[in-house]
């Protein structure tokens, strides 16, 4: 615009060039620049060969030292079977993954007797002594002789084709809870006796019962009939039972073997018939249509059909007192011993599980699996242990293992693990046997910082202020600064394919080893720091050397190439190097995340993208190329991609395993053969950690929603005090409403009201309607609301007794949201101020797959205020009218009397 103002002399004319020719140039450089900044990268920084050469050192003579005969060896927690084979406890030993639920976390006592999972999803356990308890995956609701049970010592639940569950007590019979109300039914009622000890439901819903001493009895929803006589039973003390997949009743006794009835006949099996022992503690039929029985001193005892097969303690059973058995959805049988923990069979062999593993006690009553097949197991003093597999496992010092603190892990050709320690030396395992190596026993140092095997099977370990150490599987062979390296802190061995070996050192560089010399290089012949993490010779070998401050640097054999923050990096301060199956480079760093780089572009991951930490001590890749790496919260890994972003699980204290912080050093966390990974960890519970990825249950079952309660103004409502008072029953209810009424307001205010303060509390709460109220979670159907009681909040939660903190929650109110609420994990809803209207509460839950569930939904009506209703609109109409009337006749009048 202003060009056009003025007259340009063309004696300007080269200035008018010049400074064309200055824009353009400042134009390409900016293109130039945000191209630059698109890729993410710059050139890397290329040192010629105008650096100081190598120190060049001909190695002098090492020190030789031989082990001592005196190494420590542990041999882990372990059965031997008949075949003399040694079965160690937990499969691959050391803890394992179970989560531990006791008073603390809401059980009423500690000692458990029996459980059932019923129809939404729920858990029930029995006790001895503390009632029943209901665990929905967020609270332990306890129901004792307060709430109605007839007894606190629960033998036995049991859910009917109805839903309504059953308890055997010891002496008062037993009880059925409808939701609603417990119904108590003892010997006066039929029953058999009142001591009961197993509770069936049948294909047709009939119920039966053990009685202890007094037989059986079946329950047709009416009335009782027992069997008690000789001719049907061998012991009247009923301990178990089952009905087959062909029809036929299975009982067992105590003392008198077990009794079979096909609906016409009894016919008996004890131990001249091969039964193990004649006292059957519980009866289980497998996938297969075996039966087998759990006997009280002879083992289990498995049956075809046609002939019994016993195993016991010989055969690698933890016990052959058997209290309970349960298949899980592998096909798997576990057997709870009375005292020694947990067997498991897989067809094959046992493996046994005790406190040892991590089980909170060993005298196991009972075993449930839920919906996500995981196992809970109920034990006498130690409450509940919930297993979720043999995916994770850990070592520490009680297990043989030289030190807490693991820094390097290897595995041999032989597949020998061995774990390099803070302090505690050297640790070879075996599988089954640690064996630790100290300088007690002839080892050079104690403190093991990486560790590496050669291309001849050679073993070579890293140490702190020792050098390095080779073994060649009788001695061991120890270079340090007097032989020419470079430093005796070593926290890194590589070797070439020429067989020259690399050692990458703190604070000095990198040594390079041919078996005569060591070459030294440094700052001072091009590479960029020298305190040195870890080493990686790739593909094209060439040396990529990541660095603790100066960033990454490559060593093509002349020169080397450097890499920093400023190409793209993450950040300079390189803690492990992995080149993936396709040939690309990922660099993790102390607290910007893991970088990737394709050979032109450096990308970086961080938690924005998923990860757990941005602390990246190890990285590593399995078979199926999934990329696993090791940080502060756990292991992440990366198994798959969704476009240009990663698919990443987290495994960590955070989402329900016992693994958190990973340690840095070289192969910290290693892959062995097996395609198990190993990490070591700072964190003395979980020292060394075994972790198997393809063990892990994924399972997620979609879990049953419900809304455990509503509110009214914030306050906690007992809808049967406020329903029987609405239909003027509280003075007229029957026996079995007014227990309904009475055992509703315990469980909702902990106390029985009085009838002053249920009268208080209709009057507060006048004008309230509904027709009915839900069973188990008691809910007002068709509710009607006052326009003063306007307030309402939802408690809700998605039944999953496992990992119910992995749930997400989304919630709509039609009538007054626009949309669904933001994602969230809270499970209350809080809706204040309704104005009048029809409503309907829609809520939704999302698994760990990220699966959401159809909606369950809730409708209600707020009325309006008395000024706002509909005879109050006629009301304003009418007087409209009138005054309008009055005021016309008024003005008709005035002018009749003008005229």
């Amino acid at each position: 615009m202003y060009a056009t103002n003025f007259n340009i002399n063309k004696n300007f004319q080269p200035v008018k060039n010049f400074a064309k020719k200055i824009v353009l140039a400042i134009f390409i450089s900016l293109i130039l620049m945000q191209l630059s900044i698109a890729q993410n990268v710059t050139q890397p920084n290329l040192i010629k060969n105008k650096q100081l050469p190598p120190k060049i050192t001909v190695a002098g003579k090492p020190m030789v030292s031989f082990l001592k005969p005196e190494v420590k060896s542990t041999l882990l927690p372990h059965r031997i079977n008949k075949a003399g084979e040694i079965l160690i406890d937990g499969d691959y030993g050391g803890i394992y993954n179970f989560i531990n639920y006791n008073t603390d976390e809401g059980l009423p006592i500690s000692s458990l007797s029996a459980g059932c999972m019923d129809n939404l999803g729920n858990l029930w356990f029995g006790t001895y002594g503390g009632g029943a308890c209901r665990y929905d995956g967020k609270t332990f609701t306890t129901f004792n002789t307060g709430n109605g049970l007839p007894n606190n010592v629960v033998l036995c639940i049991n859910v009917d084709k109805t839903g309504t569950i059953w308890f055997g007590t010891d002496g008062g019979g037993v009880c059925a809870y409808n939701g609603k109300y417990f119904t108590t039914y003892t010997k006066a009622d039929g029953l058999a006796e009142d001591i009961v000890y197993s509770i069936l439901t049948d294909s047709k819903g009939t119920v039966w019962f053990g009685t202890y001493d007094g037989g059986i009895s079946k329950f047709d929803g009416k009335t009782f009939s027992s069997f008690k006589s000789k001719s049907h039973l061998a012991n009247y003390s009923i301990l178990s039972m089952l009905e087959d997949k062909n029809g036929n009743f299975w009982f067992g006794s105590e003392s008198g073997g077990v009794i079979k009835f096909n609906g016409k006949d009894f016919v008996s099996y004890t131990t001249d018939n091969g039964l193990a022992d004649n006292t059957v503690w519980c009866i289980l039929e497998d996938k297969n249509g075996n039966i087998w029985f759990g006997t009280d001193g002879g083992g289990a005892s498995c049956y075809n059909g046609t002939e019994f097969k016993t195993f016991s303690s010989e055969d690698g059973l933890a016990s052959n007192v058997i209290r309970t058995m349960r298949q899980d959805y592998k096909g798997n049988i576990w057997f709870g011993t009375s005292r020694n923990g947990v067997s498991c069979y897989n067809g094959k062999y046992f493996t046994t599980y005790t406190e040892k593993n991590g089980l909170s006690n060993n005298m196991i009553r009972t075993i449930l699996e839920d919906n996500s097949n995981n196992l809970w197991i109920g034990t006498w003093g130690g409450g509940i242990s919930r297993f979720d597999g043999n995916a994770i496992s850990s070592f520490n010092e009680s297990h043989g293992l030289g030190s807490n603190i693991v820094f390097s892990v290897l595995e041999d050709k032989s597949g020998t693990l061995w774990f390099g320690t803070s302090g505690g030396g050297l640790s070879r395992f075996d599988r089954k046997t640690f064996t630790t190596i100290t300088t007690k026993t002839g080892f050079p140092n104690n403190s093991i910082l990486s560790s590496f095997e050669d291309n001849a099977g050679n073993l070579w370990f890293g140490t702190y202020g020792g050098g390095v150490l080779y073994f060649d599987g009788k001695k061991f062979t120890n270079y340090t600064e007097n032989q020419g390296l470079q430093d005796n802190v070593v926290r890194c061995i590589t070797q070439d394919k020429k067989g020259n070996y690399w050692f990458g050192t703190y604070g000095d560089g990198i040594s390079y080893f041919d078996g005569k010399t060591f070459t030294n290089y440094s700052l001072e012949q091009g590479l960029l720091y020298d305190d040195v993490y870890c080493m990686l010779i790739d593909k094209n070998e060439n040396l990529w050397v990541g660095t603790y401050g100066g960033g990454v640097s490559c060593f093509n054999g002349k020169t080397f190439t450097n890499y920093t923050k400023a190409h793209g990096l993450g950040n300079n301060q390189i803690l492990n190097i992995l080149e993936d199956s396709q040939g690309n480079l990922w660099f993790g760093t102390a607290g910007a995340g893991v970088s990737k780089f394709d050979g032109k572009t450096f990308t970086t991951y961080t938690t924005e993208n998923g990860l757990c930490d941005n602390f990246i001590t190890q990285i590593l890749q399995d078979k199926e190329g999934r990329i696993f790496m090791g940080t502060n919260w756990g292991i992440c890994a990366i198994t798959g991609w969704n476009g240009k972003q990663p698919i990443i699980e987290n495994f960590n204290t955070r989402t329900g395993w016992q693994i958190k912080d990973v340690n840095t050093g070289q192969n910290t966390m290693f892959l062995d053969s097996k395609g198990v990974i190993w990490a070591g960890t700072g964190d003395k519970k979980t020292s060394l950690v075994r972790f198997d990825y393809n063990a892990v249950n994924r399972n997620s079952y979609q879990s049953d929603k419900v809304i455990l309660s509503i509110k009214i103004n914030q306050e906690n409502i007992c809808w049967y005090t406020l329903f029987y008072n609405s239909q003027n029953k509280l003075n007229f209810l029957s026996k079995q409403d007014s227990l309904t009424l009475v055992q509703q307001e315990l469980m909702t205010y902990g106390r029985i009201l009085s009838p002053e303060y249920r009268d208080s509390l209709s009057e507060k709460y006048n004008g309230i309607m509904f027709d009915n109220i839900t069973p188990f979670y008691p809910l007002p159907e068709n509710l009607i609301l006052p326009y003063k009681h306007n307030h309402i909040t939802f408690d809700y939660i998605a039944i999953a007794p496992s990992h119910s903190e992995f749930i997400n929650y989304r919630y709509f109110l039609e009538g007054n949201d626009e949309t669904w609420r933001p994602i969230s994990k809270e499970t209350i809803a809080v809706y204040g101020n309704l104005n009048e209207g029809n409503y309907t509460f829609y809520l939704k839950a999302q698994n760990k797959k990220g699966e959401w569930s159809s909606p369950i939904l809730f409708s209600f009506k707020v009325l309006p205020p008395w000024y706002r209703t509909a005879w109050a609109y006629l009301a304003y109409i009418l007087f409209t009218a009138i005054v309008i009337y009055l005021g016309l006749n008024f003005y008709t009048r005035h002018l009749k009397k003008e005229k």
